[in-house]
């Protein structure tokens, strides 16, 4: 069986390897590393994982506290019963997948969701809640999958 962090290497690579994602917020496009529930359910019972059980949640539920290194964006409704939309936001990345991020961003006209991203200081909250998808405006050349409503504070 994988641990959490086995689990978050393997999920965050997934999502950088398909790509980049387009959302909006509060009218503002924000480009985002990021799965929804869904996928993340066929990850983790691919690597073993019942999902009616709730260590893979509670995996997750660990990715976004603050008590570990990850502290990745997990949407509100995420734990929610058949809530298949939510996402969790990969924010840790490597300044290569950074700037593969920023550009994507800057070609859709979108801001980049990141943990380096000087957009954020320390304390600052930006609220989440009015994601919705907009990935059917994204670039035809970007392999994307839809993300859906849901938020949490950074």
């Amino acid at each position: 069986m994988y641990g959490m962090a086995d689990m978050h290497i393997i999920a965050q690579a997934i999502a950088i390897e398909k790509g980049p994602r387009l959302i909006t917020s509060q009218g503002q496009k924000l480009a985002i590393f990021g799965l929804t529930k869904k996928e993340l359910v066929n990850i983790f019972k691919d690597y073993g994982f019942s999902p009616r059980r709730k260590t893979w949640l509670n995996h997750i539920a660990d990715w976004g506290s603050d008590l570990y290194a990850y502290e990745d964006l997990i949407a509100s409704n995420f734990f929610q019963e058949n809530s298949w939309g939510a996402y969790v936001v990969f924010i840790n990345i490597t300044k290569e997948e950074a700037t593969r991020l920023k550009m994507f961003a800057e070609d859709n006209q979108a801001r980049p969701i990141y943990r380096e991203s000087i957009d954020f200081e320390e304390g600052e909250t930006y609220d989440l809640s009015s994601f919705s998808d907009i990935t059917k405006d994204a670039n035809k050349s970007t392999t994307q999958t839809p993300l859906f409503s849901g938020g949490m504070e950074i």
